[in-house]
């Protein structure tokens, strides 16, 4: 009897934990040709819940608690963020996101030969283990921008590199903690200019999608020489942008230990925390006084903070090569 109770009790009551939950399903296109959008970074902003469409520019966002007056957030390089009423989607499922300013630079044609040179800039050869550029360490940052200094005010970037961090199952008894990281990754390279008000990245100044996929290497070189791509400013950003896709999803799990014993053995829970790669290696300013430059995109309103800001003492494990003239 007592177990029949218990059945009609929890059938009654699973109508209205289906009721605290919303599904949001859409699309994101361009505004001006129509053409669906990949990848856009979606995040109902209250409930901090992030998603992103895929290669047909379609979505699905389960909501686990329905939120009054929440908002969500559109936001993709190179498009302005769009951000409506939670509520305003039931009625209009397909969104359209305007195309932003892409600061393009004029490429003079000469007969004289041009000689360049290569140089450096940011190499590491020690990276600290101990940071991780994953969004889900930064409150579902998107983006690190790390920020390069050229001697010439016009250089052309040939290559960048990144350093990951790649762990493939660990058990740490001690620490409780499990990581099934499977490798796989993919993600874009972007550059900007310094926005002159902010100091951190501002727009666009290449118009290319750079996108790389990756599975087991923790050095990453990736060549540009066939982008073509010129930089008329000193100071510019280069940065990683994070795929928020199931191909890149990775879950970890951390084993809490309750502080009282229970019937002589310690008692606790698991905590299930979804990831996403790569997670970058960090690496520490080559001197006390020099502060890091890195920059962090936020999903849900499309704005920069930096590593300082943050107290984050380290910056994004990247490095370019660019070409100057002699």
């Amino acid at each position: 009897m007592k177990a029949i109770c218990l059945k009609i009790i929890f059938m009654l009551l699973l109508p209205l934990s289906c009721l605290a939950q919303r599904t949001y399903v859409g699309s994101v296109v361009d505004k001006n040709t129509k053409e669906p959008l990949a990848y856009v970074t979606i995040t109902l902003i209250k409930e901090n819940i992030v998603t992103g469409t895929d290669t047909t520019g379609a979505f699905r966002l389960i909501s686990r608690k329905i939120i009054r007056d929440d908002s969500i957030a559109f936001t993709s390089v190179g498009y302005i963020t769009v951000k409506i009423a939670a509520s305003a989607l039931v009625k209009s499922r397909v969104i359209m996101m305007q195309q932003d300013e892409v600061i393009l630079n004029e490429v003079k044609i000469t007969s004289k030969e041009v000689k360049r040179k290569e140089i450096k800039l940011g190499s590491f050869s020690v990276y600290d283990p101990g940071f991780g550029a994953s969004p889900i360490y930064y409150s579902n940052y998107v983006q690190a921008a790390r920020k390069f200094i050229s001697p010439n005010n016009t250089s052309w970037l040939r290559s960048v590199r990144v350093a990951r961090l790649i762990r493939f199952p660990i058990d740490d008894p001690v620490e409780g903690y499990y990581n099934y990281r499977n490798g796989r990754t993919r993600f874009r390279i972007r550059i900007y200019a310094v926005d002159p008000v902010t100091g951190g990245p501002g727009k666009s100044i290449c118009r290319d999608t750079i996108e790389l996929q990756n599975n087991r290497n923790t050095f990453i070189e990736i060549d540009l020489t066939k982008n073509n791509i010129r930089i008329t400013e000193k100071d510019f950003f280069i940065a990683v942008e994070w795929l928020m896709i199931p191909y890149n999803e990775t879950i970890s799990t951390w084993y809490v230990d309750f502080a009282e014993e229970v019937k002589g053995r310690k008692d606790g829970y698991a905590e299930y925390t979804l990831e996403y790669d790569p997670v970058l290696y960090g690496v520490k300013p080559r001197t006390k006084d020099k502060l890091p430059t890195t920059w962090l995109l936020e999903a849900h309103d499309g704005k920069w903070t930096s590593a300082v800001e943050l107290q984050y003492n380290a910056d994004a494990a990247i490095s370019a090569v660019i070409a100057v003239e002699k």
